[in-house]
């Protein structure tokens, strides 16, 4: 999918969230955020986010 494509799948869908990696969208969209990093510094922020999403569905 590209960037186009989940951003007019993100303002269809408005209750549900979305994540781009690695890229820069600065748009004012409440349900997709951007994670944008350096190259040297590629697994720090997914597996955060993995991380925590995975305690969230856990004990929600």
């Amino acid at each position: 999918m590209n960037i186009n494509e989940l951003i007019n799948t993100a303002t269809q869908y408005p209750d549900k969230k979305f994540v781009i990696i690695d890229y820069k969208y600065e748009d004012d969209l409440e349900n997709l955020w951007s994670i944008y990093y350096n190259i040297d510094e590629v697994a720090f922020p997914i597996g955060f986010l993995a991380c925590r999403l995975g305690r969230y569905e856990r004990y929600r």
